[in-house]
């Protein structure tokens, strides 16, 4: 896993422009092409934003982006939304769970009090995923939303992407 920057950027673009129709209604919550792709990546905060990939060479084969803002009606709390990514052919080998806990740990590092993960009621998968590290899933009918609470004042699951990737 490393921190991803600017120079990135290409291989930012092209992980997310090979993901087949489905997967990235699934990563952005509706359909998008190319042209919206683009501009996501050109409007990523580099060094404000957590963004997290594994690479393999040069090449993006899973992502985690969680911009970060003060959340409204919560005394100017920090929170963050998660989204993941992760090469079709690649899932199922633990890539998405630690980019996921990685993140939580970054954001706990920055303040950060509470991230959100939307994804499809029926994504069995990252609704799992998520319970398994501490989340809490939200349905509201049309979206599905995991939430963890993270230090002081919700259940603390800081530390916990270095607890997974030492083996604890």
């Amino acid at each position: 896993m490393s921190t991803l920057g600017p120079r990135h950027r290409e291989a930012l673009t092209a992980h997310l422009l090979q993901l087949p129709a489905g997967d990235r209604a699934e990563r952005f919550a509706c359909a998008v092409g190319d042209d919206y792709i683009r501009r996501y990546v050109d409007g990523i905060g580099y060094g404000q934003d957590i963004v997290i990939g594994a690479l393999q060479d040069d090449k993006v084969i899973a992502l985690c982006h969680a911009p970060v803002y003060i959340e409204h009606g919560d005394g100017g709390a920090l929170a963050t939304e998660i989204g993941l990514s992760v090469d079709a052919d690649l899932r199922g080998r633990g890539l998405g769970k630690a980019l996921l806990l990685a993140a939580i740990d970054a954001a706990a590092r920055r303040k950060v009090r509470r991230a959100l993960a939307f994804h499809h009621p029926s994504n069995a998968a990252m609704a799992g995923l998520s319970r398994d590290i501490g989340a809490r899933i939200e349905n509201d009918g049309g979206a599905a939303c995991a939430v963890f609470e993270i230090g002081a004042g919700g259940t603390s699951i800081e530390g916990a992407g270095e607890r997974a990737l030492r083996g604890h």
